[in-house]
């Protein structure tokens, strides 16, 4: 059996789009969510999800191969603009705990807890559905 690796050194576009849908349509459908809170509750949403990629930038891209680069995400190019460019031979030594990880599950258990209240304080078939 021939197996052959495929690999990109800058990813296409439509790579880059396709990996990045999920997250929008998570933060669009949370915004939404936190918009019927309150405009205080959609701002803090929306600071939250921008200090959350901040974070992912300076703490996974930093030392990953695609340093200025465009990879899956489009962020190695991002990361070039924003921070120095460091160690890609380091980016396997980095041990990734719970505690790195759920900052970024709370994009969406925010809003999660928001449609929650949203249901028990009035009754929506399209929050439902969003939900």
């Amino acid at each position: 059996m021939n197996v052959s690796k495929s690999s990109y050194e800058n990813f296409p576009l439509w790579i880059v789009l396709l990996t990045n849908q999920f997250s929008i349509t998570i933060y669009l459908v949370g915004l939404y969510l936190m918009l019927n809170l309150g405009i205080l509750f959609a701002a803090l949403y929306v600071a939250y999800i921008i200090l959350i990629e901040i974070r992912l930038l300076a703490k996974s891209c930093k030392d990953c191969y695609y340093y200025g680069k465009v990879c899956a995400f489009g962020k190695g190019k991002c990361f070039a603009l924003f921070f120095r460019e460091s160690k890609p031979e380091n980016f396997l030594k980095t041990a990734i705990t719970m505690k790195d990880i759920i900052p970024d599950f709370l994009t969406f258990i925010f809003p999660l807890i928001g449609g929650i209240v949203l249901l028990l304080s009035n009754f929506s078939w399209l929050i439902i559905v969003l939900w």
